[in-house]
């Protein structure tokens, strides 16, 4: 009986690593049995990779089919129509498959019963993993990733100049959400691993889910593909692009950032310094209520070695001159992009 392998992320756990790292090893993946699919994606989308959106769009919708006419004629409904297409003819391969999407875990219950109901329809038994990271260590890492596509979060201050406020919605309970969600719709079929596994493996993240998903290939023979490296920012960066985006966001003629300008503002501020993105004590203190709680529930989903963890702190000092040196470089950076758009529109 052929298999699907689900790869269902977390987010924060590498996943565009792996992504990238298989599609520019498709042939090689081939050889060894698995078909990695290659869909169609909007004009704007970064890692080409990434299983989540084209699925989504698929999903959210009904079961794959074609869609009509009238979705057809739009833009979007092209794009549908095409990643449709692709899922079927690999539904219908003799072949066995790998699917990997973060945003896969994010599906709703319905969303994720159409599309394992269409797998096993074709004749797919379905074998699904996540990796999981810690509950404080992915707040942080989620928390910093929001800043990149030009969100404000009121939890994160920036020393004197703004103190931190408390906030409705960490994403810590969402994910405990999705789990339960996993468990409900997959039942045995999934397994999770702790990131701190992964990352400890010898190869690496990619090493570690080659290993899970049973390919015999060693991860130094895979393509080391021109990866979009999603680098996590430092401490100071991080809270200097949140002000930014604030101000963005309190601008009545601004939305977010483009992403070009939002990748420049990275490029500007990335040298200020290299301690990791992490809450300060006061930050913590804020949500420790919701960390406990969601803490307790995490290790009743799965078990222990999915909470230890270490939490470490920022300091509530920051050097102001970093500071104003960052916001300098971020606003030159934009003005010499500014001058080479308007020269080539003249």
């Amino acid at each position: 009986m052929k298999k699907c392998i689900l790869h269902l992320g977390f987010h924060k756990t590498g996943s565009t690593t792996f992504q990238q790292t298989c599609g520019a090893s498709r042939e090689i993946l081939n050889q060894n049995g698995f078909f990695y699919p290659k869909f169609s994606y909007p004009a704007e989308k970064g890692n080409l990779w990434n299983h989540s959106g084209p699925l989504k769009m698929i999903y959210k919708r009904g079961h794959v089919e074609i869609p009509s006419k009238s979705i057809q004629k739009r833009e979007r409904g092209k794009i549908l129509l095409t990643n449709q297409t692709r899922l079927l003819k690999a539904l219908k391969s003799d072949q066995d498959l790998l699917l990997s999407g973060e945003g896969l875990s994010c599906f709703s219950k319905l969303e994720l019963e159409r599309f394992i109901a269409d797998l096993k329809s074709y004749g797919f038994a379905v074998e699904a993993f996540a990796l999981v990271r810690p509950p404080y260590s992915f707040c942080c890492s989620a928390i910093q990733e929001t800043f990149k596509s030009g969100s404000f979060n009121p939890l994160i201050g920036l020393a004197q100049h703004r103190a931190p406020s408390i906030v409705r919605n960490t994403s810590l309970k969402n994910r405990n959400r999705q789990i339960k969600t996993l468990q409900q719709v997959l039942g045995q079929q999934i397994s999770f691993y702790p990131f701190s596994k992964a990352i400890a493996h010898p190869q690496g993240v990619v090493g570690f889910c080659l290993d899970c998903i049973g390919i015999k290939i060693k991860p130094e023979t895979m393509i080391d593909p021109a990866r979009i490296h999603n680098t996590s920012l430092s401490n100071i960066q991080a809270r200097v692009i949140n002000q930014i985006n604030q101000i963005v966001a309190d601008d009545p003629n601004g939305k977010h950032c483009g992403k070009l300008q939002h990748r420049l503002i990275q490029q500007a501020t990335a040298q200020l310094d290299s301690n990791p993105f992490r809450l300060t004590k006061e930050e913590f203190g804020l949500v420790e209520a919701e960390y406990n709680q969601v803490k307790t529930e995490l290790a009743t989903l799965l078990d222990d070695t999915f909470i230890e963890e270490t939490l470490t702190f920022s300091s509530s000092e920051i050097d102001q001159t970093a500071v104003i040196q960052g916001l300098a470089q971020t606003a030159a950076v934009l003005a010499i992009q500014s001058r080479r758009d308007e020269s080539s529109q003249t």
